[in-house]
């Protein structure tokens, strides 16, 4: 399945990416997690760890961006399962109105 092997290479990126960074070894976290975000644009996990390589290296302005679209990021997942979660709410509350006697 070619999503499960997405999610797995992006895991694996992000993982050598982390110990990149650790290791001190800047340019190759960077090149990793800029290889992890061309996978998936959206992974907030990816971008805020990009944005720490970049801070490290002393690009700030860089790294603020970054941090702040993760941020956005985040917020709109979060946003996105909180709707998901009341849709799911509302269709069970319906259900039982629709299902109650009197």
């Amino acid at each position: 399945d070619s999503n499960r092997n997405a999610y797995e290479r992006l895991q694996t990126l992000l993982q050598q990416g982390h110990r990149l960074h650790e290791d001190g070894k800047l340019a190759e976290a960077e090149e990793t997690l800029r290889a992890a975000i061309a996978l998936d644009e959206y992974d907030a996990r990816a971008v805020e760890a990009l944005s720490a390589v970049l801070l490290a290296q002393g690009d700030g302005a860089q790294a603020e961006a970054l941090h702040r679209r993760a941020v956005a990021m985040k917020k709109d997942a979060w946003a996105r399962q909180v709707e998901a979660e009341l849709r799911g709410h509302h269709e069970v509350m319906g259900t039982a109105i629709r299902h109650e006697t009197y």
